[in-house]
């Protein structure tokens, strides 16, 4: 069940940030305004790409390919934490499964 996550409900920052989580236990928040203009983000053949231009975003927020190469976008402050550990303080957390073949 491999796949990257990508849940716009997450508000760390105004404007809206863009949450990705990918295997291996990775995730990355970023604020996803950039140059004036909040980036919208589609998974295809298993890459990160903005809908906007078309271009390739690594898990580090970098543009690694098409218009926007060289770009970065700001991270914002977050935390990765064990699935037991974070269980036991908030057991309400909601948790996402892939779809399959997602």
């Amino acid at each position: 069940a491999g796949g990257t996550v990508f849940d716009r409900r997450v508000q760390a920052v105004e404007p809206p940030s863009w949450y990705i989580m990918s295997p291996p236990f990775t995730a990355g928040v970023f604020d996803a305004s950039l140059g004036g203009e909040v980036l919208t983000f589609s998974v295809k053949n298993e890459d990160i790409i903005d809908d906007q231009t078309g271009s390739k975003w690594d898990i580090l927020g970098n543009a690694v390919e098409g218009p926007l190469e060289g770009e970065r976008l700001t991270p914002v402050v977050h935390g990765n934490h064990f699935w037991f550990a974070w269980a036991v303080f908030k057991p309400d957390t909601l948790v996402y499964q892939g779809r399959e073949g997602a």
